[in-house]
């Protein structure tokens, strides 16, 4: 039969629940009528059926949706395909199968990986980057369909509306996730490669002079805070290690000489040891120890204190 809108229209399954018809001039193309599973309806589509290593593969297309010329179009493209070597209905499933991996999906799994093998406050800020507003319009795409266009729009809109430096680094998070992604075969190609990347900003040069830096010890108060900034003062370090510190990263809990901080919570992954001078000493003595906590600082946090936002500050008097 010479599949025509007329001759596929005229088909009737006459009590049978499947039914195809090849067409006469080109071979492997045809029309399929079948039973739905409730037996109430008559499903119609256009078939591709070719042999792929000893076994026969079909592609399917409801003809609801496409005239026979168009059809007949469809399937020489495949055909051709399958001439050519490919395989159309591997690859038809293998799309299939990645359009299920959608950026999110991905993100989820890779910082699932992370926890093993970065700091908690590094997947803290990699997690927000990566599952936060910023790329959420990407969120679900396929991971190995974004493009190089569709992260250059969103680092427009991201530097727009939050800044540079965010967008900076918002685009360095992504860039090593679609990395991880190249190394586990889930895509092709880096999509960040190539676009523009955001400015920085210039690195910090201002320092406090000695009256700034005394003003502010007056101004802190005798809570956490007061005493983590005095620390930061004498002991120059991170905050977050200072905010971190530990009962048992000290030589002596009750009258400590020696702090060492732990490559685990050190930015260069290296263990380092503070000599504890008689006025940090001083400042330690004054921190109750709960009996069920090795933080100094903080009550429920493992990091120990996490209160750096504006509720602690708003506590300092003001300096004279």
């Amino acid at each position: 039969m010479n599949l025509t809108a007329k001759s596929v229209a005229a088909l009737k399954l006459d009590g049978r629940r499947d039914l195809i018809v090849f067409d006469e001039t080109l071979k492997g193309f045809g029309y399929r009528l079948r039973l739905s599973h409730d037996g109430k309806r008559v499903l119609r589509s256009w078939i591709v059926q070719y042999k792929r290593a000893g076994a026969s593969r079909r592609l399917s297309l409801s003809a609801d949706a496409i005239t026979v010329e168009a059809a007949r179009v469809w399937a020489k493209k495949n055909l051709a395909k399958v001439h050519l070597g490919e395989d159309p209905a591997l690859d038809k499933r293998e799309r299939r199968d990645k359009d299920r991996l959608s950026l999110r999906s991905v993100i989820d799994e890779y910082l699932a990986a992370k926890q093993r093998e970065v700091r908690p406050h590094t997947l803290r800020q990699v997690t927000r980057y990566l599952t936060g507003p910023y790329f959420k319009p990407l969120h679900g795409m396929p991971v190995d369909q974004v493009t190089r266009k569709d992260v250059a729009s969103r680092l427009i809109v991201i530097t727009r509306e939050h800044g540079s430096i965010v967008a900076s680094r918002a685009r360095a998070a992504l860039s090593t996730f679609f990395v991880w992604c190249l190394q586990t075969g889930l895509v092709e190609h880096n999509p960040i490669v190539g676009t523009m990347k955001p400015k920085e900003g210039k690195p910090r040069d201002r320092v406090l002079t000695d009256s700034e830096q005394a003003a502010i010890w007056r101004a802190c108060g005798d809570d956490d805070f007061g005493k983590i900034v005095k620390l930061l003062i004498l002991l120059g370090c991170r905050r977050a290690e200072i905010g971190g510190m530990r009962w048992s990263e000290f030589n002596d809990p009750r009258q400590p000489t020696a702090w060492t901080l732990p490559a685990e919570r050190s930015k260069n992954g290296k263990a380092h040891t503070l000599p504890i001078m008689p006025r940090v000493a001083e400042i330690i003595s004054t921190v109750p120890r709960m009996a069920n906590r090795d933080q100094l600082f903080g009550t429920r946090s493992d990091g120990g204190f996490s209160t750096w936002d504006m509720r602690s500050k708003r506590s300092m008097p003001a300096p004279a």
